[in-house]
C-alpha cells in the first residue's frame, strides 16, 4: 500500500513538472514570436525611411539636373508604387511565414496595422522597463 502512495506522490510531481514547463516553453514561444516580429517591423520601417530619403534625393537631383515636371511627377509615382509593393508584400510574407499555430497571435495584416501594433509595443515595453513597481 505504501509502495503506491509513493508511486502516485512521484506521478503526480511528474505530472506537475510537466504542465509546468509545458507552460513556460509556451510563454517563451511567445516572447520569442513577439521579439522576432518587433524586430522585423524595426527593420521594415527603417527601410522605409531609405526609401523615402530615396524619393526625395532622387527629386532633388532631377531638380537639379532641370527635369521637366512630367519627369519628375512621373519618378515620384515609380517610387510611390514602389513603396506601395514594398509594404503590401512584406507584411504578407511575415504572416504567410509565420507557422500555423501562431496564427492567432498575430494582431497585424497590413502596414498601417503593423505600425500601430509596433507603436504599441514599444509603447509598452518602455512602459514595463520603467515602471518602479517591479
Amino acid at each position: 500500500m505504501e509502495f503506491i502512495l509513493y508511486f502516485l506522490v512521484f506521478m503526480f510531481g511528474y505530472v506537475t513538472h510537466r504542465t509546468f514547463w509545458t507552460y513556460s516553453n509556451a510563454k517563451s514561444s511567445l516572447i520569442l514570436l513577439q521579439s522576432a516580429q518587433m524586430t522585423s517591423l524595426l527593420i521594415l520601417a527603417r527601410c522605409m525611411q531609405n526609401y523615402l530619403h530615396v524619393k526625395t534625393f532622387g527629386s532633388n537631383q532631377l531638380i537639379k539636373n532641370q527635369a521637366t515636371e512630367d519627369q519628375i511627377q512621373n519618378y515620384k509615382k515609380f517610387i510611390d508604387n514602389e513603396i506601395r509593393y514594398f509594404k503590401d508584400s512584406s507584411i504578407k510574407y511575415i504572416v504567410s511565414n509565420t507557422p500555423d499555430h501562431f496564427i492567432p497571435m498575430l494582431q497585424f495584416d497590413d502596414w498601417n496595422s503593423a505600425m500601430s501594433y509596433l507603436d504599441n509595443l514599444n509603447q509598452t515595453r518602455m512602459t514595463n522597463r520603467y515602471d518602479t513597481k517591479n
